[in-house]
C-alpha cells in the first residue's frame, strides 16, 4: 500500500493557492544553518556556490519539470544544490522564482555553507553535505493560518478524504513528477485546497 511517507510526498494544505506574482516578497521562510560551517567571500566554496546557483536558475537547462539538482566542486569545496518549484508553475515563472530565492538566500544567510529558503511557489537549498537520494525530515517550516473552525472533526475527516484521493492521483504520475491538487468543501462557506507533490 502506497503511503505519503513512503512516497516522501510534500504536502501542503492551503486556504488558497495564489498564482505566482512577479513581485516576489522576502522569503516566506529561511533556515541558515551555522552547524555545518561557514565560508569566506573569496573562497573556492563561494565561487562554486555562485556557479551552482547560476546553473539551477538558468533558463538554458533542458529540465522541463521544475526540479533541479546540481553539484559543483569537490572535496572540502563541494556545493550540492536543489531547486524545486510548485508543479503548477510555468517554467518561466519557476526560473524567476528560483532566481529571486537564490539571491535572497545568499543575502539573508551570508557565509553559511548550509541554507534553505522558501517562497510559496519555490524552494532553493545548498549545502556542502551529500543530500541527494536521502530522506531528511529537517529543516522544515510551517505556516499558520488564523482560521476559526466550528467542527474540527468534520474538517479533519474532509481533509483526510481529500488527501487520500490526491495521494492516489499523485502516485500515478511518471517516475519524475508525482503531483495532484484539488479542493473540497467542509461547508458552504469553508473550502479546503490541498496540493501533494513528489519530484525526483
Amino acid at each position: 500500500k502506497l503511503s505519503m511517507i513512503k512516497l516522501s510526498l510534500f504536502v501542503q494544505i492551503l486556504l488558497y493557492l495564489s498564482p505566482y506574482s512577479s513581485g516576489q516578497p522576502a522569503l516566506t521562510s529561511r533556515i541558515c544553518q551555522d552547524t555545518f560551517g561557514n565560508y569566506t567571500s573569496n573562497s573556492a566554496f563561494a565561487k562554486n556556490l555562485k556557479t551552482l546557483l547560476s546553473d539551477i536558475t538558468s533558463t538554458n537547462t533542458k529540465i522541463q519539470y521544475g526540479f533541479y539538482n546540481f553539484t559543483v566542486g569537490k572535496d572540502l569545496d563541494v556545493v550540492n544544490g536543489l531547486g524545486m518549484c510548485r508543479p503548477d508553475l510555468s517554467l518561466d515563472d519557476c526560473h524567476q522564482c528560483l532566481q529571486r530565492a537564490s539571491s535572497a538566500l545568499v543575502e539573508q544567510c551570508p557565509y553559511q555553507k548550509d541554507a534553505i529558503g522558501w517562497y510559496e511557489t519555490c524552494m532553493i537549498r545548498y549545502t556542502d553535505r551529500n543530500i541527494f537520494g536521502k530522506m531528511e525530515l529537517s529543516p522544515w517550516f510551517h505556516q499558520q493560518f488564523d482560521v476559526f473552525i466550528v467542527n474540527k472533526v468534520k474538517f479533519n475527516r474532509t481533509a483526510a478524504n481529500l488527501l487520500a484521493k490526491l495521494q492516489i492521483e499523485a502516485a500515478s504520475g511518471d517516475s519524475r513528477l508525482k503531483y495532484a491538487a484539488g479542493t473540497t468543501n467542509v461547508s458552504s462557506s469553508f473550502e479546503i485546497y490541498a496540493l501533494l507533490d513528489r519530484i525526483d
